[in-house]
């Protein structure tokens, strides 16, 4: 191998793991994100619940 073969493979290999690192990165993010939406539903569910189960008490508005 040439030291041109060793630098350009040295310099692959630098990239190769940049690039993993990014993306553990994205992939921890993402975790992240899901783990919120998926909490964000769930209060979504809970508070919608409790909305229908005040509907029957609600009078209509004089708008409606």
């Amino acid at each position: 191998m040439t030291t041109e073969n060793i630098a350009r493979l040295n310099e692959l290999e630098l990239l190769f793991m940049q690039q993993s690192q990014q993306i553990e990165e994205l992939s921890s993010e993402v975790a992240l994100c899901h783990r919120r939406i998926d909490e964000l539903e769930r209060a979504n569910s809970t508070l919608h619940a409790m909305i229908q189960g005040l509907a029957p008490e609600m009078e209509e508005s004089p708008d409606e």
